[in-house]
């Protein structure tokens, strides 16, 4: 609590890109003037409790709050293993009758590296940045596990559900990572850890819980419409300092989404549909 009061007092807490500027105007009501559980970027469920929020008190920045209490839960998720990791050693050493460590160097240190690399994930929110956090929890948790408990298995699908919610991709990158680790424990103990068989079901259930989210909160035929026009825009606008490519450089990417001919009129024609659609999606309540 010390290290948020911190930087509170010596660095701005600010929102990291557009985007998420964007989804808490949608989900906080500022946009459309009742709260909504769309965040176009997210999944359905963690915007649908923040949209919650946002209807039970309206004047608190629930969207940055939430990131921030993410963040710090994972910080102290990290401290406490790395605690308890300290005390089984010290047991261990007082059974042996090793003498025990006054200062614990490297659980310190680790703390420490944390809170100097959390300092712009932590003030410059981000959902993308949030879902790493999350996601670096998870294979921190995972393999600093000594033996996989109930608690365990709770606590990793809880993180994955998160992780998936914030950026569907940022969990995907984790999956082979986890994977790995996963089929070296199974090898290393010959499957003696039965509860540690059951570890895929974290990510397995939190991806169920994702996508019945998406059928849930975008499986209309407007929305399904919406996110073929969103991903076609991202092909084109979400470039290096969000600038054109060239048409020369870049056919195959223009002929991918129709551009075939006349890119700028096409473009320009792109950019007056967009406003349409946005246009008749807030006249016929689709958001």
């Amino acid at each position: 609590m010390m290290y948020i009061l911190i930087l509170l007092t010596a660095v701005p807490f600010v929102y990291g890109i557009v985007d998420d500027r964007t989804m808490m105007e949608v989900i906080s009501g500022q946009y459309l003037g009742i709260p909504d559980a769309h965040g176009f970027f997210t999944g359905y469920w963690y915007p649908l409790l923040v949209a919650g929020l946002y209807r039970a008190v309206r004047n608190v920045d629930w969207y940055a709050l939430g990131y921030i209490f993410l963040q710090v839960c994972c910080m102290g998720l990290m401290a406490w293993r790395l605690t308890e990791l300290q005390e089984r050693r010290e047991d261990r050493d007082r059974l042996a009758g090793r003498p025990g460590r006054k200062i614990h160097i490297w659980p310190l240190a680790l703390i420490v590296l944390w809170m100097i690399l959390d300092i712009k994930p932590m003030t410059q929110l981000s959902f993308t940045t949030t879902a790493a956090v999350v996601a670096v929890t998870v294979i921190f948790w995972y393999m600093t596990a000594e033996e996989i408990q109930i608690r365990d298995l709770v606590l990793l699908t809880v993180l994955c559900f998160l992780s998936i919610e914030l950026r569907f991709s940022v969990f995907c990158m984790i999956l082979p990572v986890c994977g790995l680790l996963w089929l070296l424990r199974v090898w290393e103990n010959k499957g003696a850890d039965k509860k540690n068989l059951w570890i895929p079901a974290a990510p397995v259930l939190a991806a169920l819980l994702y996508v019945a989210g998406l059928f849930i909160g975008y499986g209309s035929e407007d929305w399904q419409f919406y996110n073929a026009f969103n991903n076609t825009r991202s092909l084109i606008y979400d470039y290096e300092e969000y600038m054109f490519p060239r048409y020369e450089d870049e056919q195959a990417l223009y002929h991918s989404v129709g551009l075939t001919a006349k890119p700028e009129q096409r473009i320009c024609i792109t950019i007056i549909i967009q406003r349409m659609i946005v246009w008749i999606s807030l006249s016929s309540g689709l958001f």
